[in-house]
C-alpha cells in the first residue's frame, strides 16, 4: 500500500524551512496501520428508525393517560362519601386501577359504571379511549419489532460469512464461532424467532467492538504496513 503523506508540524521541529523542503519526494519511514476487521457501516443496519419513532410517539400517549388517571383518582376521592357501600367498593377498585396504571375498560360492563360517569362525565371514557390507543400502538410496535429483529439477524448472518472476522473471534471464543455457524441459518427463517439467545448477544458485542472500538494488538484488528513519500504542506 502506498500513500502521499503531508509532514506533520511536530515532525518538523528542529528543521529549518530549507531542510523540510529538501525532504519533498523522499521515501517516508514505513508506518504500521491498524485496519478494522469490519467497516463502521456494519453498525448502521443494527438500528431501527421505525422502532425509535414508535417509541417516541408512545410517550405523549402515556403522559396524557397518566394525567387523566390522576384527575379521575382525585375526582373519585372527593365524591366517594356520597355513594353507598357497594358503589364505594366499585369506585375504590377503579381508583386503585388508575393509581397502579391498570386498565379500567374491564369495569365498563358493570352497573356501577353509570355512577362513575356521575363523578366525571368525560374522564372515564377518555381514559378508556387512551388505553385502546396505547394497546393498538403497542401491537404495532410488537409487529415492527419482530420484522426489524429478523432483518438485523439476517445482517448478522451476512457478517458471519466474513472469515477474517470469524478468525478473530475464534482466537478468543472458539465455541462462539461454532455456535454461530451452526445456528446462523435460523436467521433466514420466515417465521418469527424467539427473543435473542445469549450467544447472539455475545456475537453482537464482537461486531460492535470490531467496527467501533479498535484496540492495539487486539485479535480482531488487522495490521498492514504502509510505504509512502514525504510531501510538504502547501502554504
Amino acid at each position: 500500500m502506498c500513500f502521499s503523506s503531508v509532514i506533520p508540524s511536530d515532525a518538523l521541529l528542529g528543521y529549518s524551512r530549507e531542510d523540510s523542503a529538501s525532504l519533498e519526494g523522499l521515501p517516508a519511514p514505513p508506518v504500521i496501520v491498524r485496519v478494522a476487521g469490519l467497516p463502521a457501516r456494519a453498525l448502521a443496519p443494527l438500528t431501527s428508525p421505525l422502532c425509535i419513532e414508535l417509541l417516541q410517539t408512545r410517550r405523549p400517549l402515556e403522559e396524557k393517560l397518566g394525567e387523566a388517571r390522576l384527575l379521575l383518582v382525585e375526582a373519585i376521592g372527593n365524591a366517594l362519601p356520597g355513594f353507598d357501600a357497594a358503589t364505594r367498593r366499585f369506585m375504590l377498585m377503579v381508583k386503585r386501577s388508575c393509581f397502579n396504571e391498570r386498565e379500567i375498560a374491564i369495569y365498563r360492563k358493570k352497573a356501577e359504571w353509570t355512577a362513575l360517569l356521575q363523578v366525571s362525565p368525560h374522564l372515564p371514557e377518555h381514559i378508556v379511549a387512551l388505553e385502546e390507543q396505547l394497546l393498538e400502538h403497542d401491537r404495532a410496535l410488537t409487529t415492527v419489532y419482530g420484522h426489524e429483529l429478523a432483518r438485523e439477524r439476517r445482517h448478522v448472518a451476512n457478517l458471519v460469512q466474513d472469515r477474517r472476522f470469524l478468525r478473530g473471534v475464534a482466537l478468543g471464543r472458539p465455541g462462539l464461532v461454532e455456535k454461530a455457524r451452526s445456528r446462523v441459518s435460523l436467521f433466514a427463517a420466515s417465521e418469527p424467532l424467539k427473543r435473542p439467545e445469549k450467544w447472539e448477544l455475545s456475537l453482537l458485542r464482537f461486531v460492535t467492538r470490531v467496527a467501533a472500538k479498535l484496540s492495539a494488538n487486539s485479535t480482531l484488528t488487522a495490521y498492514t504496513t504502509v510505504w509512502g513519500a514525504f510531501r510538504t504542506p502547501q502554504a
